[in-house]
């Protein structure tokens, strides 16, 4: 067999069965992605970090995982719970130590596996999950702790032949299919549909006009995540793309509203489109357009009050200065 060391191409997704707190291990790299070519053998490394001040045991195992929910997360196969004609072939291929490993405070071990990829393996994707599950510490001969925490590396393989990259566009709208808004922040939500034998990132653009002015023409990254992203075979992906990611929505009082509106000034009907394509054949996916209105009421309320306030102070002024021109007319004829 041919033999290669193949280079991780993509670090993203974590994961783990407890809180972060709680996490005694940390893996690098998070996900490796993974090509190859059937009767090729590939050998990589998952690195293991000993986040704590003493000494852990881990166990290292392997589990399937396919599309999950629309946010992403993978949901991971036991085994020994499925058909196993149903099963992950990946799990076949993969050999690595499953002796429990030892890790000294604060430090790195490397996890060595092969992925031996048969003769007859399946173009297309395969996923398989190397977990590190930490045993639990044993205090003394009658007391163990019983946290334990597990965590693991994403395997994504391509295997190269009869590739078929299929999807289309299920949706695009701005979140809560709403037409009007006060202020951003504004989400954009469209959903990606796979339908063919490999992980696929979709790429592209939501490109955002003002319908009355051309001043706020912007284009948005519809997958911005430098590396991850990918929507595996036969599962919905959802995205959500943001128009000014990262800024908080303001406070729930109508005067933190306005200056809300006021520091990050939008205004008018907006058109909203998208314009994205996936896979290595640059596929395009079908345009969709959404319009959307901008109307910042809370800062035209105010403004609206404060223009009233100073119309009623120059009628004030100017019914006073009148009155005061008058009277001093009338002063003037009854002294003649």
């Amino acid at each position: 067999m041919k033999k290669v060391i193949v280079s991780v191409l993509l670090l993203t997704l974590a994961f783990s069965t407890f809180p972060k707190a709680a996490q005694a291990v940390t893996i690098s790299p998070l996900v490796v992605e993974l090509q190859g070519n059937p009767g090729q053998t590939l050998e990589t490394v998952m690195k293991v970090y000993n986040d704590k001040d003493h000494e852990i045991t881990v166990d290292p195992l392997a589990e399937a995982f396919a599309g999950g929910d629309e946010e992403g997360n993978p949901v991971f196969i036991d085994p020994k719970k499925v058909d196993p004609d149903l099963k992950e072939k990946m799990l076949d291929w993969i050999s690595f130590s499953k002796d429990p490993v030892t890790i000294k405070p604060k430090e790195w071990v490397d996890i060595p596996m092969k992925i031996n990829i048969p003769p007859d393996a399946t173009p297309g994707g395969h996923y398989v999950a190397l977990f590190v599950s930490q045993r639990p510490i044993k205090k003394s001969d009658e007391d163990m702790l019983a946290i334990a925490t597990r965590a693991g590396t994403l395997f994504i393989l391509r295997v190269a032949g009869d590739i078929e990259e299929k999807g289309k566009l299920l949706d695009f709208n701005v979140e809560g299919n709403k037409k009007f808004f006060a202020y951003l922040p504004i989400k954009f939500i469209w959903r990606f549909e796979n339908e063919g034998n490999i992980h696929v990132k979709p790429r592209g653009n939501v490109h955002v006009d003002n319908v009355f002015w051309k001043k706020d023409n912007i284009s948005l990254n519809i997958n911005p995540a430098e590396t991850g992203g990918n929507t595996l075979p036969h599962s919905i992906r959802r995205y959500t793309v943001e128009w000014y990611e990262g800024l908080k929505p303001p406070a729930d009082n109508f005067f933190a509203k306005a200056w809300h509106e006021a520091k990050h000034f939008k205004m008018g009907r907006y058109k909203s489109r998208l314009e994205a394509a996936f896979g290595q054949s640059n596929q395009k996916i079908a345009s969709q357009v959404v319009t959307f209105w901008i109307i910042p009421w809370h800062l035209l309320v105010l403004v609206l009050a404060a223009l009233i306030i100073i119309l009623l102070v120059l009628r004030f002024v100017f019914v006073g200065y009148k009155r005061r021109i008058i009277k001093k007319y009338q002063k003037n004829q009854g002294k003649q």
